[in-house]
């Protein structure tokens, strides 16, 4: 049983060994004076559910997701926004007790540096996108909150891109969603 002034996070993943994340948060856990560790959690997909079983009884506080578990997590969750509901993926874990709350934190540090860094405003801007997997979702979920007048969406599987459209279309009234066929029909 872990020390309950003993907080542990850390990364999950598959294979997850290979970052550096525990490096750069324990250093600064470190400097903050916190007792905190970060951790790599590299869990088979086999063991995924007795790992979530046992989550808030290891002293674990909260995780990174990372691939192949940023959809898979889903159904771990007690609670999740709205706009992670939309994007399908959660990158962020926070335990508390016994629940779980994910985030996807992608498309909130964009429009953050968007908006508060660059001072720009996507209200009323044509707006295109490359891509349209995780950091894609992401980032054109955030961007329609601001009512862009158009985002324009390519990827190399138009499957993904028409997904993408469709559920931004039934979820963003006042914006004009396009499937782009090529880049060079993006704008």
């Amino acid at each position: 049983m872990s020390n309950l002034q003993h907080k542990i996070y850390g990364l999950l993943g598959y294979p997850a060994k290979h970052s550096l994340s525990p490096l750069m948060h324990n250093a600064a856990f470190s400097a903050l004076g916190l007792d905190a560790e970060y951790k790599i959690f590299e869990v088979p997909p086999q063991d995924l559910d007795a790992f979530f079983s046992n989550l808030y009884l290891e002293g674990i506080y909260g995780l990174n997701i990372t691939i192949p578990y940023k959809e898979k997590v889903l159904g771990f969750l007690n609670e999740i926004s709205k706009e992670t509901q939309l994007i399908g993926a959660v990158n962020t874990i926070r335990v508390l007790g016994k629940r779980l709350a994910g985030f996807n934190t992608d498309g909130e540090g964009f429009i953050r540096h968007l908006t508060e860094d660059l001072n720009f405003n996507p209200k009323d801007k044509v707006i295109s996108i490359l891509g349209a997997g995780g950091a894609g979702k992401a980032v054109s979920v955030f961007l329609s909150k601001y009512r862009p007048r158009r985002i324009s969406i390519y990827d190399i599987n138009l499957a993904t891109a028409i997904a993408l459209v469709g559920r931004l279309k039934s979820n963003f009234k006042y914006t004009e969603f396009r499937v782009a066929r090529s880049v060079k029909e993006l704008g």
